[in-house]
């Protein structure tokens, strides 16, 4: 019966998701004695074959509010349950996104509620997170700087495309992250999924916005493209690697599988992008100076960013000194920087940067030079001759390298 009075109100506005596991209803929320609540609203949040459900908000009003939700389960409500502001999103003003739990109790109805009145309408969103197949967690920690084993985008989600229209940009900070929350669920493939959804469903990007996650094992997953402009550094994102460790560092620090994949990724991206980790160095786009590896937090400095945080967390922040220690540490690393086989004497130019059809390589030294283009993997994909026009046009999207011999000399962006 209970069901049934509370189904009269259920509303009637859903729009399906790319992924056709997220829902978005329309909500209009009512003035009573509890403040601004919406109807009971109707929904089949059965757990089978799910790992959790996960829940998020927006709304196109600029001002921000206290917002939160409640399910229904069974015979009862739960408590009021908040959703948080995404921090990472305040960049436009235009939309205003929150995060709450991972639900993973089903339940068959929710009610949204604010203590102050929203000028617009609030958008309500339920994921679905499809229970994963199951992943690898071990893989070999050499220490190289090479790529380490990672899960890539079709490892995560075959259904979650890249953005097809990226900023390109050029890496000279590292900045890493945690994810406060969504702590609930160990299926961290999942996780990843619904970061996605969030990120393009609820903030409205193309993208998610982080270049790579961490989770508790250790597993690396591939998110923007290196190279790819992430959504991820209050607004100032411009040359920087977002990466996210999964998991709420408040008040813990992350396990030792996940620094330990940290640091070997860190010294990936260092090496890859001739970036010194003990150094502190000046961001164009934020108009000051940090370290080369960052944390999220670094970025309430800069006058030019458009939120303030705690990410990555009061327990991890401290942590970041030692892991630029442990990097600078790595023999590969120190190889990369002591060599001296590229002298600053020789320069060599690449036009166009970002390229599309064709690619112009020159140097200050030896004409007719011959330079190889290897993929971000280390796969040999095209040989090139200098000062020449040399067609590009099959080479896929994405970050490429120069090289001469052993040497990098550059790197371009193909469109």
């Amino acid at each position: 019966m209970i069901q049934r009075l509370l189904f009269l109100f259920s509303f009637l506005f859903v729009q399906c998701s790319l992924l056709s596991q997220a829902s978005t209803y329309e909500i209009n929320l009512l003035e009573t004695e509890e403040g601004f609540v919406s109807s009971p609203i109707s929904y089949s949040g059965e757990m089978k074959g799910l790992s959790f459900i996960g829940v998020s908000a927006y709304h196109l009003d600029a001002q921000a509010y206290p917002l939160e939700y409640r399910t229904f389960h069974f015979d009862h409500w739960s408590e009021w349950k908040s959703l948080n502001l995404q921090h990472e999103a305040l960049d436009s003003g235009e939309r205003i996104p929150y995060v709450g739990k991972l639900e993973t109790d089903e339940f068959s109805f929710f009610q949204c509620r604010s203590r102050q009145q929203v000028q617009s309408s609030l958008f309500f969103r339920l994921y679905k997170a499809s229970a994963s197949q199951g992943l690898d967690e071990s893989s070999t920690r050499g220490f190289n700087c090479d790529l380490p084993s990672i899960c890539d985008r079709s490892c995560w989600c075959e259904d979650c495309p890249v953005d097809n229209t990226p900023e390109f940009t050029d890496p000279t900070h590292l900045i890493v992250h945690h994810s406060a929350g969504q702590t609930e669920s160990d299926d961290f493939a999942a996780v990843v999924r619904f970061y996605w959804d969030l990120h393009v469903g609820t903030n409205g990007w193309d993208d998610i916005g982080y270049n790579w996650l961490i989770d508790a094992n250790g597993v690396i997953y591939q998110g923007r493209p290196d190279g790819y402009q992430g959504a991820h550094f209050s607004c100032i994102n411009e040359n920087t690697v977002g990466i996210c460790m999964i998991g709420d560092f408040t008040s813990q620090v992350p396990q030792i599988d996940a620094r330990t994949a940290l640091i070997e990724l860190l010294a990936y991206e260092a090496t890859e992008h001739e970036i010194n980790v003990l150094e502190r160095s000046y961001h164009e786009t934020g108009d000051f100076v940090i370290d080369n590896i960052s944390g999220h937090r670094d970025g309430n400095e800069s006058d030019n960013g458009c939120s303030t945080t705690a990410c990555p967390g009061d327990s991890f922040y401290p942590m970041l000194a030692q892991i630029r220690e442990q990097v600078a540490e790595l023999p590969c690393y120190n190889d990369v920087f002591s060599s001296t086989k590229i002298q600053s004497s020789f320069v060599v130019n690449i036009h166009p940067n970002p390229a599309d059809n064709w690619i112009k390589i020159s140097d200050n030294i030896e004409p007719a030079k011959t330079y190889q283009i290897y993929a971000l993997d280390g796969q040999l994909v095209q040989e090139l001759i200098s000062d020449k026009n040399q067609d590009v046009s099959s080479l896929i999207s994405g970050v490429y390298m120069v090289k001469s011999g052993p040497d990098l000399v550059g790197r371009f962006f193909k469109k």
